[in-house]
């Protein structure tokens, strides 16, 4: 058994930096978008052409929260082979136990609530990560 007792990180870049490793059953920051984010958007109607791309409903509206497809995923956040083999579990005493990637099921979600007061639509969108261990068969 592996036992580790280092730092426990809930951002995936942390955990690939050699910061710490990731906790099994908690929500994880995978990647952090936002209008003002790395060049990545150039002005606000490429911001909004994300958005309502990967989370329009095709009525000109856009989900806050829901899960995102493989696609953005791909595109903008961490292969999961990269940070699969980071996870631990939780033993007690600050004790944590690493855990196989195929002992886990992986499901992402994402969230938009966040705005700013000039705007109508939201300013960031944070993508997450959570492992679970899964059922015996």
């Amino acid at each position: 058994m592996d036992v580790y007792k280092g730092a426990i990180v809930t951002q995936v870049f942390q955990a690939i930096d050699g910061e710490g490793r990731l906790p099994v059953g908690e929500k994880i920051s995978l990647e952090f978008l936002s209008q003002d984010d790395d060049g990545i958007f150039q002005n606000e109607k490429s911001w909004r052409g994300f958005l309502y791309g990967n989370f329009g409903d095709g009525a000109g509206s856009y989900y806050l929260e829901g899960e995102p497809s493989a696609n953005l995923l791909k595109k903008y956040c961490y292969a999961l082979a990269q940070y699969s083999n980071l996870f631990v579990q939780h033993i007690g005493a600050g004790r944590y136990v690493a855990v196989e990637p195929e002992m886990l099921d992986f499901k992402f979600s994402y969230d938009a609530n966040l705005y700013n007061r000039k705007s109508d639509l939201s300013c960031a969108v944070e993508v997450l990560v959570m492992a679970s261990l899964k059922e015996p068969e």
